[in-house]
């Protein structure tokens, strides 16, 4: 209960983690390489794309937009 108090996480979340955004101060929410948040996503049938129009293939990335390569 301290760390839930604390942190506001309960026991089972992940730790939070550096997204590794682009340039998130110029507000570029994209992905760079190396992200803990590609790929962590949960799959859902009916999405397909992200927020952009670029495809989801396999498990979505965390956040509006696709990591593209």
């Amino acid at each position: 209960s301290d760390y839930q108090s604390a942190t506001g996480w309960d026991t089972d979340s992940p730790t939070p983690a550096d997204p590794l955004f682009v340039d998130a101060e110029n507000n570029d929410f994209r992905l760079q390489a190396g992200s803990p948040a590609i790929d962590q996503g949960s799959v859902e049938p009916d999405r397909t794309a992200d927020h952009v129009g670029n495809p989801i293939v396999g498990a979505p990335d965390i956040g509006a937009f696709e990591h593209q390569p």
